[in-house]
Formats: structure tokens, sequence, C-alpha cells
């Protein structure tokens, strides 16, 4: 080979080594620095890989996604798994999860033999966690996530990012998840709508946060088909930001869930989000399922729409911890741990299987609390105070100072953790959650921003005034003078009926009579409402000279012009007074003088406005008002009756219509 084909030759090798590069630190791709290792065992039921550090877990990682899904392994020792941290495109390796998808499903039997893959971290898209998907027949069995983070779009899980066609038991996690669909502290998606067969996943359970857009469960994102949850519990706190979105503490929807509980918070931000202390959708079977009230707020109760039958119940955490509780004890069934309480401690319900001795025999219910290994307790005997007191709401953001006290002695900051506790504007009682750190023991705490208190006195601007002189005339009138200004925070309301019925608006009358207006100041949510006085209005009895009702006899006695007038004004629906015969066309009436028909008896000419007794009124298409009571005239006469001013009228003459 000549001197220029060596120069070319190195020319392409060059080229070829950069190509070779830029691919590999092209976006999307990965890049695998797994050293080779030797797994021992041959990767059968019967001779299980067997796993020791997490150099041999990247590989049996890689050996399943390249093609050998059906390959099993068992951990025989706990995991350090930090490593997965800090990778990036230049150094260390990133966790890519077992049967990466659909196609590369995993189908063999993982058994974590009660050890843990401490710190792992994985990020991703679709179907993300330690597995990615669990395919027909595959199981995963005894494994102990604890810490680390799992994060990605669709079908998120602690363990299983999308359990299609699977077995999981006796699994748990402690870190967080977070995604934004079917999202679950242990699986993701769990199921498959379009199969008939029955999967399960049973004897789990989180502690880690939970967080998602829709379809956000402590254990299981979404469950379809006929997938069974049962024996299952969740600790960590369960969070939905979508509008309409299904949240639950133990799945945000599933088919069927068996002797589960939840003693975690679970909440959703977004407009008409459904969520519950067990499931955020009304599951087709909730069987004996509980839910902590004390620690889990949530607005719609066990389920999204409450069980008909019950069979999902909140619970105090009194209840919950208790070991000779029937409702609990029946419901969960046998494959729990029941626990008495200590003196720092009361235990919830703990699942068997898990907790093993260093010879891998299950530890005893007391072994696991002297270990300081029981994973849900519940703190007994604290107080919470406020370092201020109280507060009161004025108007800004306020951060309360909360101390945890016991037998009457400060806890330091340091003894306790506190979640949950946020600023906060408007008053009312604010849950969150406290955790002590000797014991590992939580409980649920509050703090009130107390509403502002009744003024002692009020501006006379802020007082409603009631009117004098009032005179019947026919129409509702205003009974106070409404208050030039409201106080701050407050609305005034009236009631006219001894408080049986309030209104905001300024009370009204019509009757000549007697009023009793009671008075309050309705405050918003920051003010406390208070009572103002009550104030006493009379509308009295219009006079109209030539006109007056005998009660005794039930007629009206006219004795002058302005006093027929007035009558007639009654009859024809047109009065500015009360009728008070309350018979309107059918009122009795007698003259008691001879009248002159004259607005003012000093006018020399005869008054020409007079309108008709039952003028040519048309009550509906051709019938008219007709007069129908008793018009005695007792022999006066009635002189100079004139309607010129009126113009034509159909009806004319002292009565129109009879």
């Amino acid at each position: 080979m000549n001197k220029m084909s060596k120069k070319l030759g190195k020319r392409v090798l060059s080229w070829l080594l950069c190509v070779a590069l830029v691919v590999a630190l092209m976006p999307g791709m990965e890049m695998r620095r797994v050293k080779a290792a030797t797994l021992n065992g041959s990767g059968t039921a019967e001779d299980p890989y067997q796993i020791s550090n997490y150099t041999e877990l990247l590989e049996f990682a890689k050996l399943v996604n390249d093609g050998q899904s059906a390959a099993c392994a068992k951990l025989m020792n706990d995991i350090d798994a930090s490593e997965s941290a800090n990778y990036n495109i230049m150094s260390g390796v990133r966790w890519m999860p077992i049967g990466e998808n659909e196609s590369q499903a995993y189908t063999g039997t993982f058994d974590g033999n009660g050890k843990k893959i401490k710190d792992l971290v994985v990020s991703g898209e679709v179907f993300t966690g330690v597995f990615g998907c669990l395919g027909n027949g595959g199981v995963i069995k005894n494994l102990i996530k604890e810490g680390g983070s799992v994060t990605g779009q669709e079908g998120v899980g602690g363990i299983v990012g999308y359990n299609a066609q699977g077995t999981i038991e006796y699994c748990c996690n402690t870190g967080t998840v977070s995604g934004v669909y079917s999202v679950g502290g242990v699986v993701g998606i769990n199921g498959d709508q379009f199969s008939p067969l029955a999967f399960t996943i049973s004897n789990c359970y989180n502690t880690g946060a939970v967080s998602g857009n829709n379809h956000v469960g402590g254990v299981v994102g979404a469950s379809h088909g006929s997938l069974r949850i049962k024996e299952c519990y969740n600790i960590g706190p369960v969070t939905g930001t979508d509008n309409e979105a299904l949240i639950g503490g133990i799945a945000g929807a599933a088919y069927t869930i068996f002797h589960c509980y939840n003693i975690g918070e679970v909440t959703g931000t977004g407009a008409g989000a459904c969520v519950g202390g067990i499931t955020g959708h009304e599951a087709d079977h909730v069987d004996y399922c509980f839910y902590n009230t004390d620690l889990c707020h949530v607005p719609s109760g066990a389920a999204g729409k409450e069980d008909a039958y019950h069979q999902a119940m909140g619970l105090t955490t009194e209840q919950m911890t208790d070991p000779l509780s029937t409702i609990l004890g029946t419901g969960l069934g046998g494959d729990w741990f029941f626990l008495n309480s200590t003196s720092d401690c009361a235990y919830y319900p703990h699942l068997q299987g898990f907790d093993l001795d260093e010879e891998g025999i299950q530890m005893s219910a007391d072994e696991i609390a002297q270990a300081g290994r029981w994973p849900a307790k519940a703190a007994v005997g604290y107080e919470v105070k406020l370092a201020e007191g109280t507060l009161t709401y004025n108007g800004q953001e306020q951060t309360p100072t909360i101390v945890i006290s016991k037998g009457g002695v400060d806890l330091g900051a340091s003894d306790y953790v506190l979640e949950g506790v946020t600023k906060a504007t408007n008053a009312g009682t604010y849950p969150f959650k406290y955790t002590i750190l000797s014991t590992g023991a939580f409980a649920a705490g509050t703090f009130e921003i107390k509403k502002v208190s009744a003024p002692s006195t009020l501006a006379e601007e802020n007082k409603p005034v009631a009117k004098t002189d009032l005179k019947e005339n026919g129409s509702a009138q205003a009974l106070l003078t409404a208050p030039s200004a409201f106080p701050e925070g407050y609305t005034i309301e009236y009631s006219t009926d001894n408080g049986e019925s309030w209104s905001t608006d300024v009370p009204t009358g019509k009757e000549a009579k007697e009023y009793a207006v009671l008075v309050r100041y309705k405050g918003d949510q920051n003010h406390e409402d208070f009572d103002g006085e009550t104030l006493t209005v009379t509308i009295g009895e219009a006079s109209i000279d030539g006109l007056s009702w005998n009660e005794e006899e039930e007629y009206y006695e006219i004795s002058n012009y302005a006093g027929l007038k007035a009558f007639a004004d009654i009859v024809n629906g047109t009065a500015t007074i009360v009728d008070k015969s309350g018979k309107g066309n059918a009122a009795n009436a007698k003259l008691m003088n001879n009248i002159e028909c004259k607005n003012n008896p000093a006018d020399s000419d005869y008054a020409t406005d007079w309108m008709p007794i039952c003028d040519d009124h048309e009550i509906s298409e051709g019938l008219y008002l007709r007069y129908e009571g008793t018009f005695d005239g007792q022999e006066h006469v009635i002189k100079g009756l004139n309607n010129t001013d009126n113009g034509a009228i159909s009806y004319a003459g002292l009565f129109g219509v009879i």
C-alpha cells in the first residue's frame, strides 16, 4: 500500500469514527455503557439469574430488552442504584425499564426476595418505572423500591409503568412518582381493557408522593378490564391537576378494589375534578375499603360517587389504628398485621409478607415495630399550637409558626417535619401533616385563621333609618332608608317576618299598619355576622275628605264629590288607597249627603272630570268590568255630573256597566 493509500485509509477511518460519535450523540439515542457481567443462574424459573449489584441489574434489563423477555431473576442483596441519578450523555448509565414496550413486555418472574432497589431515578415518556411493560404471565413479587423517583408522561408507576396481563404482589414504593396521565405509586396503567382475563395487583403499598394531570392514584393510576386491586394501602399524598380529573387514594379509576385502605391526602386542583379517598371513579366493585377522614380531606368521600352500599368507608385515626376494631379487622381480612398502640405511636394495619429478617423469615408485628420498620404509624399524645397564639384575618397572607408539644413540653424544630403548611389569607381551618422523626409516626394537624369579630359600635352612615310619616297610597313603599355605606366585609339583610326569611332588598309595605324590621349584618368568609337593631315603621291610613269606611256594616260612606270620585277609583281599580272592603267592583256604598260635583266647594262651575263607576274598562275581549255591589243613594241628589274631560266613553253615566 503506498503512502497516499495509507493517508486515505486513515482519513476514512477518522471520518467513520466521527460519524459514529455524532450518531451516538444524536438526540433521542441512548448510549448504554453497561460493563459486561456474567450473571449467576440460567434465567429459568428453577434457576433464576442472581442479581447482587446495580451493574448486574442493568445487565438483566439489557438482556430482557434485547429479546429474553421471559428470563427470570432474583435479587440477592439490596441494590444501590444512586448512580442512575448522575446520568448524562457522556458518562453514567441511564436506567431503561425492564420490558421497554409492549413488543418487549416482560413475561418472566422477578423475585425481589424482600430486598431493596435504593435511590433509582427513572425518567421517560410512555410506560415508565422499574419495569416498563409487564406482559402475559409476567410476575413481579417481593420487591421494595426505596427512595429515588420515577418521571414520565403516560403509564408511570413506582414499580411498573403498564401491567398488561401480569401479576404484581408484595411490592412497595417509597419514592416520588410524577407524570401526566395514568400515574400510580406502584403501577401506572393496570390491565388490558380488551382482555377478559382477570389480573391482580395485591399486597402492595406506596408511601411516596404521587402527582399527575389525570387518572392519578396512590397505588394504581388507572385499572382496566377485570383487573383486581386487593390488600393494598397508600400513605403518600396524591395530587391531580386536570379539570374533571379522576384522582383517588388507591386508584384514579378502577374496575375492582378489595380490602384496601388509604391515609394519604388526596387533592384535585382542576375544576370539576372527581376526588375520592379510595377511587376517583365509581368503581364497579369496591369491597371493604377504608380511608382516614382526619388525614384525607376529600370533598366527595370514599369514591367519586359515594358507594350505595357504603363498602368504601371513612374512619377516624382512632378507628383505623384500633387493633380490636371489628369494622377494620373484619373488613381487611387475614393478610394484615394489627398492633396495639404504645405511648408514642398508634399503628395502622400493615401487610404481612414484608419485613423479613436476615434469614428471610417473616418478622412478627412486635419485631417490626421494635425495629422501627412499621411504615404506617400515627403519632399519639401530641398537641399542636401556634407560636402566635391565634391568627385573625387581616387581609394579608399569613404563615403560622406551628409548634408540636407532648406532655406540655414543646419539641424542638428539628424533632419533627411539617408537610402541607401553606400561606393563607382567608379565615378558615387549614389541615397539614406532621411527622415525629424519632419514631416515624405522623398525624394530622390544623391551624385556624379566625374571622374578624363584630364591631363594638357602628358609624351612623352604616345604619339603616326608619322612615316616618308614611301614609298608604295604594302602592308598596320603602320602609327604610338604606345606609349610605356598608361596613367593610358585610352586607345588610332585612326581615319583616320575625327572621323566617331574609333579603338584602330594602323592605316595603303597602297596608296601613305597624312593621317590625329586623336588621342583621351578614359577614363574608372573613367577618363574623352580627345583629343590628330592630326598627319599627308605621304606614298610616290615608284619609280622603268625603270618603270613610264603616267597618261594622261594611260599606263606604260618601259625603262629597271627592269621596264619590275616590269610590269610583276603588271600584275601577285605579285607587291610590287600599280598598278596605277587599271587594273591588263589588264594594258597597251609601250617600250621606246631597252632592254637588265640584272639586272645590267654592267653585262657581261644576267639574267636568267624572269617570263612571265601572267605566268601559275591558277585562278581556268583549267582557267589561261590571258593578256588582250595592249603591244606596238614600234619596240624596247628585248635581252637576259631567265627564267632558274624559272624551268619548262607550258606557257613560254615574255607572258605566252594572
